[in-house]
């Protein structure tokens, strides 16, 4: 008589469950992107062009600390007719701090000196109170 083998035999595997994938459309992106740049004045922008080495144009790519400026502007936090100034651009910083301060971090230590420096040359002023 020939049993054969008996040995553990491995419970059958469910299949795993598809992975879901989101991705926006080019159209979304765009129209995210053009409502960013819309709400950059063109100080806003001088500002970002000394910080990030180049000057967004409509439809172009943006610095992501460029989107936090716009969004401040578009939620009264930095209300139109308000210039950046060093208290903004700290506290910006401070909110968009990567660990490890890299060079690809949203705002750098390096582009926060650029920024700084650039509000200097220009007269930015040093302190205000956005809450006023």
């Amino acid at each position: 008589m020939n049993i054969g083998r008996l040995g553990p035999t491995a419970a059958p595997v469910a299949p795993a469950a598809p992975q879901r994938t989101f991705t926006a459309s080019s159209s979304a992106v765009a129209s995210g992107t053009q409502r960013a740049y819309q709400a950059l004045t063109p100080s806003d922008l001088d500002l970002v062009e000394a910080m990030a080495g180049y000057r967004p144009v409509e439809g172009g790519p943006m610095p992501i600390f460029a989107f936090f400026i716009a969004k401040d502007r578009q939620n009264g936090t930095l209300p139109a007719g308000t210039p950046i100034t060093s208290d903004y651009l700290t506290d910006l910083a401070s909110r968009l701090h990567a660990p490890g301060d890299s060079p690809d971090s949203a705002l750098s230590s390096d582009r926060l000196a650029a920024g700084l420096a650039f509000l200097q040359l220009t007269g930015g002023r040093a302190h205000t109170d956005l809450l006023a």
